[in-house]
């Protein structure tokens, strides 16, 4: 009796064993199952590519989109609208430490100078694009005014009474509002004043002389500051910057002597002239955001360029502000726009002006031609 005890509790022991050892291989399987699982779910910012760059993938032309996508250093490239019927389309990249994608804002984002390839792939198609990362300001293609680089981007302007709102007599009909809207951009804020001048209104210039005592007038150089100083352009994309009328009118130097670069303090009291003010706000600008994309547009066409300025001589023409106004924008690497020719063939007033309200100033029409001519730029 005692040695049936024994063995019956032998065979139970042992198949309790089996049991454990079964059951622990199931949780390992179980448990590696699980890490395989995580490290297949894609995060935001997608890297491996290799499963769609064998040398056998046939690839598809399914989304439209540029075959080379070309950004600039810290570029977002927006693909919302390109992947607006392809919901779930993953996008791979060779080289994530060059571009790489965001899936929750659905954009390429260009990390650091060079070129990859990326991968689109929506159920069995897949597709192939370049992308080509350069220098900001370098690269031309780079500063496109297209959708995917412009939309819901951050948008500012400073200019003079050409720009502003208040010469239409209705908001949001400038140029630069509609500019903003046809690309879907946020317009945070249009600085421009009428009347203003790209030059600081320094003591003894022909802009203090008339404004000196006008507590309204205010030079480009401390509107851009006082919106630095304020922290209103931190997080600004891109900005418009249109001055050179006030300037033709106040006569102030093209240069000071020297090309200097003027510092991110209260130096814009040493701007003497048309060019040293110019690049202090663009270097405002810079470093309020280093990766701000400047648009440097150029006088719009003014009757005034045939009898000079009508105050304070004729020094200077219109012809040598806007060849200086180029000038800096080459120098500073901004996009430059010379709209002057083109407006030049819409110049109607006192015959119908319906792009001229008189021998300066542009009518909503004349807006939204402008505009229209900046967007095809």
């Amino acid at each position: 009796m005692n040695k049936q005890k024994t063995i019956l509790l032998f065979l139970s022991l042992f198949c309790a064993s089996c049991t454990n050892i079964n059951n622990s291989e199931i949780i390992s399987s179980s448990e590696e199952s699980i890490s395989s699982s995580s490290e297949n779910i894609p995060s935001s910012e997608e890297s491996s590519s290799e499963i769609l760059s064998s040398d056998d993938t046939i690839y598809d032309e399914f989304v439209e989109i540029d075959d080379t996508i070309y950004l600039e250093v810290n570029e977002r490239y927006s693909v919302k609208k390109a992947l607006l019927n392809f919901n779930g389309a993953l996008i791979t990249s060779k080289d994530i430490s060059i571009a790489s994608y965001n899936s929750n804002t659905k954009q390429i984002i260009g990390k650091k100078v060079g070129s990859t390839t990326m991968y689109i792939q929506h159920l069995t198609k897949k597709q192939k694009i370049n992308v080509e990362v350069k220098e900001i300001g370098t690269y031309s293609d780079s500063f496109a005014f297209d959708f995917a680089h412009l939309q819901d981007k951050n948008l500012v302007a400073f200019g003079d009474s050409v720009t502003a709102d208040a010469t239409l007599g209705v908001n949001n009909a400038t140029y630069v509002s509609l500019f903003a809207n046809h690309f879907n951009m946020n317009l945070v804020k249009n600085y421009a004043i009428g009347g203003t001048t790209a030059t600081y209104m320094y003591r003894g210039s022909n802009i203090y002389k008339e404004y000196a005592n006008n507590t309204t007038a205010i030079d480009g150089c401390r509107v851009v500051y006082n919106a630095y100083i304020n922290g209103e352009l931190d997080n600004i994309d891109y900005a418009f910057i249109a001055y050179g009328h006030n300037d033709n009118y106040f006569q102030p130097p093209l240069t000071d002597g020297y090309a200097s670069d003027y510092c991110i303090d209260d130096s814009f009291y040493s701007c003497h002239s048309y060019k040293g003010s110019y690049r202090y706000m663009i270097n405002v600008l810079k470093e309020a955001n280093p990766n701000i994309r400047i648009i440097v547009l150029n006088c719009t066409y003014s009757k005034y360029c045939e009898f000079g300025s009508p105050s304070y001589g004729n020094t200077y023409s219109y012809q040598d502000y806007r060849n200086a106004t180029h000038e800096v924008a080459l120098e500073k690497r901004c996009r430059y726009i010379d709209p002057w020719d083109y407006l030049k063939d819409y110049y109607d007033h006192n015959n119908g002006n319906v792009y001229y309200k008189d021998v300066v100033h542009l009518s909503i029409k004349g807006h939204k031609i402008l505009s229209q001519y900046i967007i095809s730029q």
